[in-house]
């Protein structure tokens, strides 16, 4: 096989919006070899939570399982890819959407 930086195949949308406590998994297809080096990263720095987000990359795939979100989460993911041959990245922003406690509004609809 000829040596290939990382290049990331197909298109995945770089914008992301969920509700609150929702859960959602972030895969992106590459090709590369040999085989890169996975970086995920929140805000250039290390993931918010190491129990709710979950990184794992395999041959051709990188993931990211985010589990739960709170409004916190809500920033710019991105994974790095790296090998002997070069380098790609791609972030994506995530927006977290926020719930109103059901019995909050209930109170202050009917606070006299």
């Amino acid at each position: 096989m000829f040596a290939a930086p990382p290049k990331f195949i197909g298109e995945v949308k770089d914008n992301l919006s969920l509700k609150e406590g929702a859960s959602h998994v972030l895969e992106l297809t590459f090709s590369a070899h040999p085989m890169p080096i996975a970086t995920w990263t929140f805000n250039d720095a290390s993931l918010p939570d190491a129990e709710r987000f979950k990184s794992q990359t395999l041959s051709g795939k990188t993931s990211l399982t985010m589990t739960k979100v709170v409004l916190e989460d809500a920033g710019d993911y991105t994974v790095a890819l790296q090998n002997e041959n070069g380098q790609a990245a791609f972030t994506a922003t995530l927006t977290v959407i926020g719930t109103i406690n059901f019995f909050v509004l209930i109170f202050i609809c009917f606070k006299v």
